[in-house]
């Protein structure tokens, strides 16, 4: 049973993490197909140029959002009172984001070497965790993180997106704090987000995964030996 967890503190038990990305790094998805928020965000009643916009105002040089938590308060505001902006909306885009996306074909081997090395695997994915926990679980992850969601009132509503708060300048910050309380960490991912989570990381490796998973497992498994 894979947790969901709300703060890196409920981690402090552990000394040796791996955090790992989700979309791109053990799961994949049809070629040129928009990422999970551009899908859930235009599926709630956003155009697509409407979502350009909002990923261009904030997005930094490396590609990035350079402030998620600013940018979850616009993306809220766009959403909210939108009237596709509802549950029934939500789960079923949910729903056929996970019939059209993959496993890796190296990816449970990963998991499950990282851990028989002794690693805590935790998913640190900008992917909420409707979409993420059920291939975590498949995968035998430990953990969760709960790092972005889409939040709904009691009447089914769009209510806003939340950005944990310990890590709204990115996953970076997420390694960062598990390594204050003591633990070695080792990160790995493919996308832009990732790319100070690995600089910042006890060890990790920002590679493209897809065009050849057991090469990409091969390096990422030599990095983790480093820990």
């Amino acid at each position: 049973m894979t947790d969901v967890v709300g703060s890196y503190r409920q981690l402090n038990e552990y000394d040796k993490v791996a955090t790992i990305d989700m979309g791109g790094t053990l799961l994949s998805r049809p070629k040129d197909s928009p990422s999970t928020h551009a899908r859930l965000n235009v599926a709630l009643g956003l155009t697509p140029d409407q979502e350009m916009d909002l990923y261009t105002e904030f997005k930094g040089e490396n590609g990035d959002i350079e402030d998620h938590s600013e940018h979850a308060r616009k993306q809220t505001d766009l959403l909210r009172g939108l009237e596709d902006a509802d549950l029934e909306t939500y789960a079923t885009t949910v729903q056929e984001i996970l019939d059209t996306t993959e496993l890796m074909s190296e990816a449970q081997r990963f998991t499950d070497e990282l851990a028989d090395m002794g690693y805590t695997t935790v998913a640190v994915s900008s992917a909420p965790p409707a979409v993420t926990r059920p291939y975590a679980e498949e995968l035998d992850l430990d953990v969760v993180y709960r790092w972005k969601d889409y939040n709904f009132t009691d009447s089914g509503l769009f209510d806003r997106v939340q950005v944990n708060s310990e890590s709204g300048m990115g996953k970076h910050e997420v390694v960062e704090g598990l390594q204050d309380q003591g633990a070695d960490v080792a990160h790995f991912g493919n996308g832009d987000n990732d790319k100070e989570a690995v600089k910042v990381a006890d060890a990790g490796k920002r590679q493209w995964w897809m065009a050849n998973p057991d090469k990409a497992v091969k390096w990422a498994l030599k990095e983790a030996e480093r820990l």
